[in-house]
C-alpha cells in the first residue's frame, strides 16, 4: 500500500509544481532564474528518489540506501521543498507584487565595453598560469599520458590540497565564465569575426580550466551555460526543444569520452550506468545518510554548519559535509582521506533545525530567488549582463546539490557583482543604466 501511495505521490508534485508556476507565468521553457532552479530541483533532486526506493542502483544499495522508509522521508523533503519554493515564488507575485522583467531589447558592446572586457580576459588568463606554475602536475595530462590512478591524485592536489584554491578559482572559472558568456552574447548579436575572435580565445582559456582537474561537471554546465545565452540573445529566452535534444545528446556523448578516458570506465555500458547513476541518484545519496545521522549519532546543529566569518558568533563552525561523509564511508576515513558529502540545500535545513527547517525555510528561499531575479532584471541588457545572467543560473542551480550556508553567506557572488558594478560603470563613464519600461 505505501509503494502506491509513494507512486501516487511521486507522480503528483510535478504536476502540482507545473500548475503554481502556470499561476506564476513561469515556463520550463523559457530561461529564468527561477524556472531553472526548480527544473535542477526536479532532476537532481527528485527524479532518482524512486530509483533510491525501489533499490534498483545497485551500487546505491551497496553502500547501505536499503531502508525504504528513510528514502521516503527524504523524498517527502524533496517534494515539499519544490513545491514550497514555488508558493514562495507566487507569493511574490501575488502579495508582494513583485514583477520580473522578461522583456530584453540587448545591444551589443560599444568600444570601451570591449576593451574593458579584454582586459579582464587578460587577467583571468594570468592567474590561470600563475595557478599552473604552482602546481606540479595537471590531472588531465597525467591521465591521457600516465594512469587514471596518478590523475586521481593530481585532481585532488589541484583542488582540495591546493592552499587558496578559492582565490584562484574566483578569477579563473567563475569570472572566466561570466566574461566569455557575455563575449558570446556580443558575437551572437554582431556576428562580426573580431567579436568572434575575442570569445572564441576566450572560450579556450574557460574550457581548459573547467577540464584540466578531469572534472566533468564543470564542462556540462558552462555547455548549458552557452546554449542559455543562445536561447536569450537569439530566442527571446524561449528554448526551442530541438537544439535542446541535440544539446543533451552531445553532452552525454562528451560524458561518455570522460568516464571512459578519465573515470576507468571499462565500456560504453558501463559509463551509461555510472552517468546516470551519478546525475538523477548522485546528489541524492547523502540525503539518506543525512537523516539517518541526526539526530541518532548527532544532535541537531542549530545553525553551526553556517560560516562564521571573522569568529564573531560564538562558535565553530561544523564541518557537515565531511561529518556526514565520515559517518557514511568510515573506511576512507580511516585511510586518512578527507571528502564531503553535500546534498540538495533541505538537508542542512534539516541538520540545522530539524523538520521545522525544512518545512519552513524553503518557502522564503523561493520568495529570496525571486527577487534577486527581479533586481537583476532592472540593469540595462548588454552582454555583460547576459554573461553575469548565465552564470547566475549556474550558480542558483546548485542548490539542487549542495547545502545552503554557502548562500548565506556568498562571498562568490559578492565578488561577482562587485566586479560587474565596476566593468559596467567604468565603460560607460561611471554611469549605471536601469531598465524602465518602454526603454
Amino acid at each position: 500500500m505505501i509503494d502506491i501511495l509513494f507512486l501516487l505521490l511521486y507522480i503528483s508534485v510535478p504536476i502540482i509544481t507545473i500548475y503554481i508556476l502556470n499561476l506564476c507565468k513561469i515556463s520550463f521553457l523559457k530561461v529564468s532564474i527561477p524556472s531553472f532552479v526548480i527544473v535542477s530541483m526536479l532532476v537532481f533532486a527528485y527524479i532518482g528518489y524512486i530509483i533510491l526506493y525501489f533499490g534498483w542502483d545497485d551500487y546505491r544499495y551497496e553502500i547501505g540506501i536499503q531502508n525504504k522508509y528513510i528514502v521516503l522521508q527524504a523524498y517527502i523533503f524533496s517534494a515539499w521543498t519544490i513545491v514550497s519554493m514555488s508558493l514562495g515564488f507566487l507569493f511574490s507575485i501575488k502579495v508582494l507584487k513583485l514583477k520580473l522583467n522578461t522583456e530584453l531589447s540587448i545591444r551589443s558592446f560599444h568600444q570601451k565595453e570591449r576593451l574593458f572586457g579584454f582586459i579582464i580576459i587578460i587577467l583571468c588568463f594570468s592567474v590561470l598560469l600563475l595557478y599552473l606554475r604552482n602546481l606540479s602536475s595537471i590531472a588531465i595530462f597525467t591521465a591521457l599520458f600516465d594512469n587514471v590512478r596518478e590523475a586521481h591524485l593530481s585532481r585532488s592536489l589541484m583542488g582540495n590540497d591546493f592552499d587558496n584554491y578559492h582565490r584562484y578559482r574566483w578569477i579563473m572559472r567563475d569570472l572566466f565564465t561570466i566574461v566569455t558568456l557575455a563575449f558570446y552574447s556580443n558575437w551572437l548579436l554582431t556576428k562580426r569575426k573580431v567579436d568572434f575572435l575575442i570569445f572564441f580565445v576566450s572560450l579556450l582559456g574557460i574550457l581548459f580550466s573547467l577540464v584540466m582537474a578531469t572534472e566533468k561537471g564543470p564542462f556540462a554546465w558552462f555547455m548549458v551555460g552557452m546554449f542559455l545565452v543562445y536561447c536569450v540573445v537569439r530566442r527571446d529566452s524561449k528554448i526551442p526543444i530541438k537544439q535542446f535534444i541535440v544539446l543533451m545528446l552531445f553532452m552525454i556523448g562528451v560524458l561518455l569520452v570522460f568516464y571512459m578516458f578519465f573515470m576507468g570506465s571499462k565500456d560504453v555500458t558501463s559509463a551509461l550506468l555510472s552517468m546516470f547513476s551519478r546525475v538523477f541518484s548522485g546528489s541524492i545519496t547523502p540525503s539518506y545518510f543525512y537523516i539517518e545521522f541526526l539526530p541518532e549519532h548527532q544532535d541537531f546543529l542549530m545553525g553551526r554548519s553556517f560560516p562564521n566569518p571573522g569568529g564573531i558568533f560564538p562558535y565553530e563552525p561544523y564541518d557537515l559535509t565531511v561529518e556526514i561523509m565520515n559517518y557514511a564511508f568510515p573506511q576512507f576515513a580511516e585511510q586518512g582521506i578527507v571528502g564531503s558529502s553535500p546534498t540538495v540545500f533541505w538537508g542542512e535545513l534539516y541538520a540545522n533545525f530539524n523538520i521545522l527547517g525544512v518545512a519552513i525555510l524553503p518557502f522564503f528561499i523561493g520568495i529570496a530567488l525571486y527577487a534577486i531575479s527581479v533586481f537583476f532584471g532592472k540593469f540595462e541588457s548588454t552582454p555583460f549582463k547576459i554573461g553575469l545572467l548565465g552564470w547566475l543560473l549556474l550558480h542558483y542551480r546548485t542548490l539542487s546539490v549542495t547545502g545552503i550556508s554557502g548562500f548565506v553567506v556568498d562571498i562568490t557572488l559578492f565578488l561577482m557583482i562587485i566586479v560587474s558594478v565596476i566593468f559596467i560603470s567604468l565603460s560607460n563613464n561611471l554611469k549605471i543604466k536601469f531598465y524602465t519600461k518602454g526603454n
